[in-house]
C-alpha cells in the first residue's frame, strides 16, 4: 500500500459519498488495511484532505506557451475548470486548500511566468496572478453549487408562481430578468467572465 493509493482511495470515497462523510476507517476499508496502518502515509485527516488536493492538482494540465499571454492564460484557466468538474464533491475541498498544495506553487509559477514573459512588472504580474485566482475560485465554486447563480430549475408552473412572488415583493429588474435568470450555462458563463478579465488585465502588459 502506498500513500498514493491510500489518497486515490480517499478521493473515490469523497467523490461518492461527499467529502464530510470522509473518515479513516473508510479510506482504511477502502485499501483492506486497519486504521493505524494509513498513520504510515498521514499524521491525520487534515493530511488526507491535503493530500486529495495535492493528487488532484498534480493532473493539472498547464498547456505550453503559444506565445499569447491571454490565450495561454485561458489555458490555465479552462484546465482548473476541468479539473474541478471532473472531481466535483472534492472540487470544494480543492478550491479552498489548494494553498496548501506544492502543485499549487507550480501552477501559480507557470502563470507567473506567462505574465512576466508578456511584459507584465513584477507587481502587477502578482495582482493579476491573484485576480484570476480570486475569478476562477469564486466562479467554480458558484458551478458546483456552494456560490448563488439565483438560477432555478423550475417547472413552467412553478416557474409563473415565481415570478408572481417576485413582483409582489417589489423587485421589478428582478422580474424582468426572471427568464435569464431561471437557467445558467456555466461554461458560457465562465467564458464571459474570464474574457472580460483578461481585457482588463491586458492594459497592464508593458512590452519589453
Amino acid at each position: 500500500m502506498s500513500r498514493r493509493e491510500v489518497l486515490t482511495a480517499a478521493r473515490r470515497l469523497a467523490e461518492r459519498d461527499g467529502v464530510g462523510a470522509l473518515t479513516m476507517t473508510k479510506i482504511a476499508n477502502a485499501v483492506g488495511v486497519e486504521s493505524m496502518s494509513l498513520y504510515t502515509h498521514v499524521k491525520n485527516k487534515d493530511g488526507i484532505l491535503d493530500g486529495i488536493v495535492d493528487l488532484t492538482l498534480q493532473e493539472l494540465v498547464i498547456p505550453a506557451p503559444t506565445g499569447d499571454w491571454k490565450d495561454d492564460a485561458r489555458a490555465v484557466a479552462r484546465s482548473f475548470r476541468q479539473l474541478a468538474t471532473a472531481y466535483p464533491n472534492t472540487a470544494t475541498l480543492v478550491l479552498t486548500r489548494w494553498q496548501n498544495s506544492a502543485a499549487y506553487v507550480e501552477s501559480a509559477d507557470a502563470v507567473l511566468n506567462i505574465l512576466r514573459t508578456a511584459g507584465f512588472r513584477v507587481d502587477a504580474a502578482v495582482h493579476a496572478l491573484r485576480a484570476l485566482i480570486a475569478y476562477i475560485v469564486g466562479t467554480l465554486l458558484r458551478e458546483v453549487g456552494v456560490g448563488p447563480t439565483l438560477s432555478t430549475p423550475d417547472t413552467d408552473q412553478a416557474a409563473a408562481q415565481r415570478v408572481s412572488l417576485l413582483a409582489a415583493q417589489g423587485v421589478p429588474r428582478v422580474v424582468e430578468a426572471a427568464t435569464e435568470l431561471a437557467s445558467i450555462d456555466h461554461e458560457a458563463e465562465f467564458e464571459f467572465g474570464l474574457r472580460l478579465l483578461l481585457d482588463a488585465l491586458d492594459e497592464l502588459v508593458h512590452p519589453v
